[in-house]
């Protein structure tokens, strides 16, 4: 069993440290945060505030990676949108606003094969599981809420039509299996 240095960091270590602030400590201590990195504050944001624009930096960062013509980027980086989505979800308890992103993700790269032609089988292998993804998240949704976000999936499925690497057959496999005709 690996030996532990004696003042080796942890997560044990901070809370103790943290039991002895107060109040006010505690509340200049997540200010300091916000203000050390964007990631920081983008993630307190997504956690703490109910303003739907809370996903804007992290939709930001999606069209960056899977639109990359778009800002001017030559390669998609599918790390990237699937680290922000990620980061997303951990700070934020709102699986509508989770649904939304996941599905601009998919619009963003749907949108960059559109424009630039066919990429790769990875880049479609990956649109796909968040594709999946984003259908699970909807419908966990109310029923009065899914309606917009079936219509986004359904528009991003016909779009795809005519893409390779088996991209509009995932897509439509995961829409009929989730929203079958009635």
């Amino acid at each position: 069993m690996p030996r532990k240095r004696p003042n080796q960091f942890s997560w044990e270590n901070a809370q103790s440290s943290l039991k002895g602030y107060d109040r006010d400590g505690l509340l200049q201590l997540i200010g300091d945060m916000y203000q050390l990195s964007p990631e920081n504050r983008n993630f307190l944001q997504a956690r703490l505030m109910p303003d739907p624009d809370r996903t804007k930096p992290f939709k930001k960062r999606l069209r960056a990676a899977l639109n990359p013509d778009a800002v001017g980027k030559e390669n998609y980086d599918l790390a990237m949108a699937k680290r922000a989505i990620r980061e997303f979800s951990q700070a934020s308890s709102d699986p509508e606003a989770i649904a939304d992103l996941m599905i601009y993700a998919v619009e963003c790269g749907n949108r960059f094969t559109l424009n630039c032609g066919d990429i790769d089988e990875d880049f479609y292998d990956g649109l796909i599981k968040i594709y999946a993804a984003a259908i699970k998240k909807v419908l966990q949704l109310p029923m009065d809420a899914r309606g917009i976000h079936r219509k986004r999936l359904e528009k991003i499925m016909q779009s795809s039509d005519g893409i390779g690497w088996g991209y509009h057959d995932g897509l439509c496999d995961h829409f009929d299996k989730a929203f079958p005709e009635k």
